[in-house]
Formats: C-alpha cells, structure tokens, sequence
C-alpha cells in the first residue's frame, strides 16, 4: 500500500493499531482526522485531548502515544503542541480506518452486529414505524466509521469511536458518538458541557455495551433512536449516574424533591 503521493505504507504497521493494546494510538489519530474533516481544524490540539486521553487511558502517557506516532510517520508536529495527519496520508489512512470501524462487532445485550447493520435496522425501523423522511448523505470523504443523515433539514452525524478525545461538533448539526464511556472520564465532559452550551445542546455520547448515554440534546432523531434500541433490542439507554451527579454539582442540573 501506497500514500497518495508515493510514499509507503507498511500494512502491517496500521493493523497494529487494531489491537486492544494500541487503542490509545487509534483514538489519537482518529482525533486528528476529526479535527480534519469533520471538525475542519488544520491540526490536532494535544491540550484539547489530553484530559480526555488521561480519563480514558489512565495508565497511559500521551506524551510517548504521540511519540510513537510521529516515528511511524502518521502525525507531524507543525508547533508546540499542536500535530497534524500529513496530508498526502490522510484519505488513504481514513479509507483504511473507515472500513476497520465499518467492520467492528458492537456487542447488545441480545446481539452483535456491526455499525452499518444497526444503522441500518434503526433507519428500517424508522420507515416501518412511519416517522418522517430521512436522507442519508453522500459524504464518505468526511465520515470514518458512521453514517451522516437528514432529517427535518437538520444533518446528524453517527460516528463510532473506540473513545471519544476530541470532544467537539461539526459547524452545524448533531453529533452522536457510539464509544465506550469511561467513569473516569465523566468529570472532564461534564465540565466541557458545562462551559460550552453549544456542545451540549449537539452532542450526545451513548455506551450500547453497558446501555448508558450523556445526552443534554433534545433532538428528534437521537428519541427515536433510542425508541428503536428499546423496541427492537430491549436496551434501554439510561443516563450514566455519575454524570448526573456531575451535573447537580455544577448547578446545571436540578432534581426536585417530592
């Protein structure tokens, strides 16, 4: 396999990253494709990932997940702190990551399937239960591992993630990621939600394998998702505990009494 402007790939190097030890590795660059193509950024910034990397892969150091990347040839630091995918790399490592996420089993209580099977049985329920029209759009240049739909005039992206570093949204629409969420995690996305209105009214976060969700949104399509994985899964996506409580103690939540 070859770069798009002739430089060699090793194979064997980029399905190292497909390994459960080499997770960290495959956040970080699908961070900086993110920041790429869905987040239309010029570069990764490390200090907006690294109290998420830390939450998520505590026993981890950035600093030599970084380093091990920029030896392989897949990230180029352009400043301090900031690190980019070179661009001659990038559609031919997205093709590649794309199809490694489009083929990853997600374990339901009742099933395994993968990403495009659920998108596809939830927009099959959707035309069967008769909720409306909805559009998938053609953006395979910009999507890695989800789908980008239409509905009611609004886009929403469905992205599956092994976490989910590089917490932001596309310049419009929603965002739904589909990743595992860690505990240790919930206090640095609480405080991002809490500081950023615009974040938490568009992204939502959901953990099919232990059916839990962080969803501040109140949009249509994501109800009727999780009216879908009720009904045709019997998974039923409660909000994670601690999250919750993250909330009430930045007053952006209050539960009344009685």
């Amino acid at each position: 396999m070859t770069k798009s402007g002739g430089e060699h790939i090793s194979t064997d190097g980029l399905k190292a990253f497909f390994q459960s030890e080499h997770e960290p590795h495959l956040s970080v660059l699908l961070s900086a494709l993110d920041a790429h193509f869905l987040f239309s950024e010029d570069a990764l910034s490390v200090n907006a990932i690294a109290p998420f990397f830390k939450a998520w892969y505590p026993h981890v150091l950035l600093s030599e997940v970084l380093n091990g990347l920029i030896q392989g040839g897949w990230l180029c630091p352009l400043s301090e702190n900031r690190y980019a995918i070179p661009e001659s790399l990038r559609l031919s490592l997205a093709n590649n990551l794309r199809e490694h996420l489009e083929t990853t089993t997600l374990k339901l209580p009742d099933r395994k399937l993968t990403l495009g099977a659920l998108i596809e049985g939830f927009l099959q329920y959707f035309r069967d239960e008769g909720m409306g029209q909805i559009e998938i759009v053609d953006s395979t240049s910009e999507v890695v591992g989800g789908r980008v739909l239409r509905f009611r005039e609004r886009t929403h992206w469905l992205l599956l993630r092994p976490s989910f570093l590089k917490l932001n949204v596309p310049q419009e629409g929603y965002l739904l990621v589909f990743c595992a969420i860690a505990e240790g995690a919930i206090e640095a996305i609480a405080d991002a939600l809490v500081d950023k209105a615009n974040l938490r009214n568009r992204l939502t976060l959901c953990d099919l394998e232990r059916a839990q969700k962080v969803n501040l949104t109140h949009n249509d399509l994501f109800v009727y998702f999780e009216r879908y994985m009720r009904h045709v899964h019997g998974v039923r996506l409660a909000p994670v505990p601690a999250f919750t409580q993250a909330l009430i103690d930045r007053g952006l939540l209050t539960l009344e009494k009685g």
